[in-house]
């Protein structure tokens, strides 16, 4: 009897990702299984709440086949506040070495923004990050952020009011 494991193995289901090996989500399997382009870009949580003056982390996971078109790419992470604007937070070029015997498979590899500190309850709003290959453009759903106004010693002090 043939294991799951073992059938993943056989039709290339998994993924790479730091040296050990993650049986691919069904999101994921369809990616590398259906026809168009093998790349995607993945948020997750959609939901985030932060406290002002601490940083949140915007998640981004982008799985690619580890062949040389794909594995250079550029992530730009940006936001759209509450009045529909957008600001772009930050931008970085990748360049991902292709493991020894790795060729063809699929990485999904994270590639978290953090932003340390939030400021202002104005920094709520909704947060993306965008990959760009040559002549491919792929965007997340984004994360919806919540940026609350009470800070750990607001919250002491309001307790210890009568």
């Amino acid at each position: 009897m043939q294991t799951n494991q073992s059938y993943a193995i056989q039709m290339g289901l998994f993924k790479s990702n730091n040296s050990s090996k993650v049986l691919l989500n069904s999101a994921e399997r369809e990616i590398v299984e259906g026809s168009g382009e093998n790349v995607d870009v993945q948020q997750k949580p959609p939901i985030q709440v932060a406290l002002l003056k601490e940083g949140i982390s915007i998640p981004c996971k982008v799985i690619f086949p580890y062949m040389p078109k794909y594995t250079k790419f550029s992530i730009i992470y940006y936001w759209i506040n509450s009045l529909g604007q957008e600001t772009i937070i930050s931008s970085r070029l990748e360049n991902v070495h292709i493991p020894p015997g790795e060729e063809n498979k699929t990485a999904a590899v994270s590639y978290d923004h953090r932003i340390v500190p939030l400021e202002n309850p104005s920094s709520t709003g909704t947060y993306y990050c965008k990959v760009k290959w040559d002549g491919i453009e792929k965007m997340g759903k984004g994360v919806f952020v919540l940026a609350r106004g009470s800070t750990k010693a607001n919250i002491a002090s309001q307790r210890s009011q009568p």
